[in-house]
């Protein structure tokens, strides 16, 4: 192990701590690995009759966060492994280098995601229109993953990722400020200024909503926004506790508890997402209920008169 690696002190070696923090980030990752892969088949299966970018843009989405989430655990799930095997740093250096690039790519992408969801939900209430991703959403692709990757490289060009005592990541208070602490927390106030501006136009549009296809038209954008809105929830208890522990960190030792509250949030997304799935389906599913096609009303009628 380099000499790097040993200016940076292995976090609850010391105090006893070093097992819980790790055994609680792989039970942890472990409950959102399932989560994701059930998120997956769900997804794919109810599908199967549809190639994938004929799907809504909406039930895009939801495949993109899970595959983020998914390689996010994966890499993240190894890093922890790796750990408590050796009770040290991942070794050699230029593996944990690589693992914390993947990982920075990864949360990053999830979190440029969310807000990419947000845009597209705002354009959908307040403008009328869908952003267009381009053919095969190559220019959310691009948007998505081109910065992390750009970031990511730059950060390890310049020595600011691998061991941080933790697991492999971004080291330094000011790296951690500038790549996790001010973008997450900056994404996340933008993120729900948008949904509370989304919010008040749809309560504006129900007021004056009368049955017309024009109407209906608009009840449809209002659902795909308030479903989208779920998996903004699921960013923010996931990530939310990166902004306040980096707070805590520039200003000096991070307690305990946020510690804690860290491990655990982060590595839930997939739990988070797959609640934020679920209630999505349940949505859904009431709203085909609730609808009942003229024809299939008009035979209800005439089969209810045939039998009186």
């Amino acid at each position: 192990m380099s000499g790097q690696n040993d200016d940076i002190p292995v976090i609850g070696l010391r105090n006893g701590r070093f097992y819980p923090y790790h055994v609680t980030a792989i039970v942890c990752i472990s409950a959102s690995l399932l989560c994701v892969g059930a998120i997956l088949y769900v997804s794919v299966r109810s599908r199967l009759y549809k190639p994938f970018y004929r799907w809504g843009i909406s039930e895009r989405f939801v495949v993109y966060i899970a595959l983020c989430d998914g390689l996010f655990n994966v890499t993240h799930v190894l890093d922890h492994v790796h750990m408590v095997i050796t009770k040290s740093h991942v070794h050699p250096k230029s593996l944990c280098v690589v693992y914390a690039f993947l990982i920075v790519v990864f949360t990053t992408a999830q979190v440029l995601l969310v807000l990419a969801i947000a845009l597209n939900s705002f354009s959908v209430v307040i403008l009328g229109k869908s952003v267009n991703f381009g053919a095969y959403d190559w220019r959310l692709v691009a948007f998505v993953f081109g910065i992390p990757v750009i970031e990511s490289s730059l950060a390890a060009s310049l020595n600011q990722l691998g061991p941080n005592g933790s697991f492999c990541g971004i080291r330094g208070r000011i790296a951690l400020m500038v790549m996790a602490t001010v973008p997450e927390t900056s994404i996340l106030v933008v993120t729900c200024s948008l949904y509370v501006l989304i919010w008040c136009r749809i309560r504006r549009d129900i007021r004056q909503l009368q049955l017309s296809k024009q109407a209906r038209s608009q009840q449809h954008s209002h659902n795909a926004a308030r479903i989208m809105t779920l998996f903004v929830i699921a960013y923010v208890a996931q990530w939310s506790s990166i902004s306040v522990c980096g707070i805590f960190s520039f200003l000096g030792e991070v307690p305990e508890v946020m510690d804690y509250l860290v491990i655990t949030s982060t590595n839930m997304g997939g739990v988070f997402n797959g609640i934020a799935f679920l209630v999505i389906q349940v949505m859904r599913r009431r709203q085909r209920n609730r609808v009942v096609p003229p024809n299939t009303e008009q035979r209800r009628r005439q089969t209810a008169a045939t039998k009186y």
